[in-house]
This record gives structure tokens, C-alpha cells and sequence, in this order.
């Protein structure tokens, strides 16, 4: 797996973009983070590949503060949102 990071991205991506057949696709994560294989589309957006520590790190940051709202599971609601990159 690799992790990409790009500060400011709009539109966020398209499907032509993020095909299969160009390398992806790609999964958007918080703070900008992106993971996945394709490289042809990163290095076309301007993106930074980061290490997994790293990627985890941006995450993490985007995150502070943020906790599940009305919609989650009742025993999640208030707690901290964390996300684990694979």
C-alpha cells in the first residue's frame, strides 16, 4: 500500500482519473491523505507519497477533536473518531 498526501485537490478526483485502467483506484482519507497504487495519478495531482507513520500521523491530526455524531452505533456516539490505516 501506498500513501499519498495532497494539500488541495478540486475537483477531488474524477472517475477517468481514478479508473483502474490509469493505476487506481484510490481511497480518500482525512487530511488530505490518499492511499493506494496509483502512481500515474499522483504524479499527475502533485501529490507526496508519505510513509505509512507518517500517513498515519496526517490522519490522526485531521482527526483531533472529532467524535461520532447521531448517526453512529449508540455505544460510539461522543467517542473519539480513529481511523487505522490498512
Amino acid at each position: 500500500m501506498r500513501y499519498w498526501y495532497i494539500k488541495d485537490l478540486d475537483p477531488p478526483v474524477s472517475f477517468e482519473e481514478n479508473s483502474i485502467e490509469n493505476g487506481g483506484p484510490m481511497s480518500l482519507y482525512p487530511g488530505g491523505l490518499w492511499t493506494g497504487e496509483n502512481e500515474i495519478w499522483a504524479l499527475k495531482v502533485g501529490a507526496i507519497e508519505k510513509t505509512k507513520e507518517e500517513a498515519q500521523n496526517l490522519i490522526d491530526t485531521a482527526l483531533e477533536g472529532v467524535v461520532w455524531g447521531e448517526y453512529a452505533d449508540i455505544s460510539e456516539i461522543g467517542q473519539p473518531v480513529v481511523i487505522i490505516l490498512p
